[in-house]
């Protein structure tokens, strides 16, 4: 038995009737507020750091600007929003009346807390659809597996976005390699650096299947995305509504990821009986 695409998404839509899933979706979509939330905090941190450390004050210098009609030359377009709007108008979902050291640590650290829960969600929904088709029916080191999954979702986030700058075709390929990732953590409870291995190799032996899996949901969602961006909404509520569909769509591909992966473990264990 190969990787069958349209099993896996027959299958892995089916997989919201359970109850963990629904329920995922809601936990997702919080997270990525929060998320929103602890990423603008921490960059007006530093935005805020970096101001106080060369001793720039943007209400004396907004102040200057409008009492004499000009603006300095030497300013640019990124300088003159600044201006207009302050940090609080280019981050909206920041604390801004944090302190800029102590914004960039609650920020680090709320994204760290949200990333240990997504973790825990990613556990809970992958062993709920995998169920009795995998021999393990619990978690037998939940801190190991928690710490790991972590880890792994940072390595390949930095390995993803950090490749976006140089090209974005290392950037897919990055991420459809690690499709894999918080399924093996959870279902083989293996460390960090051993699931992303292994989900390297998955892939690449599946190479075409797995890309096309890729496609298809990355396309879908696209579409949804457009959809609702030609919608007019405001800086909070566009969080949310994104931050919704962002889950639907996240918790989505877990849940088709979850039952490819299966599918191709047990071909694997079939032709090795």
């Amino acid at each position: 038995m190969t990787l069958s695409i349209t099993d896996a998404i027959r299958d892995g839509l089916e997989d919201f009737t359970r109850p963990a899933v629904p329920i995922a979706v809601v936990a997702f979509a919080v997270f990525n507020v929060l998320s929103s939330i602890t990423v603008q905090t921490t960059l007006q941190g530093i935005f805020q750091t970096i101001l106080g450390i060369v001793g720039v004050s943007l209400d004396r210098i907004y102040e200057e600007a409008a009492s004499s009609g000009e603006v300095p030359e030497s300013m640019g377009p990124a300088d003159i929003s600044i201006l207009q709007e302050g940090l609080d108008g280019i981050f909206p979902l920041g604390i801004g009346a944090l302190p800029g050291p102590v914004a960039v640590l609650a920020g680090i650290v709320g994204f760290l807390v949200i990333a240990l829960l997504a973790e825990l969600v990613y556990l809970v929904v992958v062993r709920r659809v995998a169920g009795d088709r995998f021999g393990k029916s619990t978690v037998s080191r939940l801190h190991f597996v928690l710490f790991h999954g972590v880890l792994a979702g940072l390595i390949t986030m930095v390995l993803v976005f950090g490749a976006i700058p140089f090209a974005i075709v290392p950037a897919v390929i990055f991420a459809v390699l690690f499709s894999f990732v918080p399924q093996i953590v959870a279902l083989e409870e293996v460390n960090a650096f051993r699931a992303i291995a292994d989900s390297v190799g998955v892939v690449w032996e599946n190479a075409l299947r797995v890309f096309a899996l890729a496609v298809i949901v990355f396309v879908v969602t696209r579409i949804a995305y457009f959809v609702v961006g030609v919608v007019p909404l405001g800086a909070w509520l566009s969080q949310i509504v994104y931050g919704l569909l962002a889950a639907v769509f996240s918790v989505l591909w877990l849940t088709i990821a979850t039952e490819a992966y299966l599918q191709i473990r047990s071909a694997e264990h079939t032709s090795g009986a």
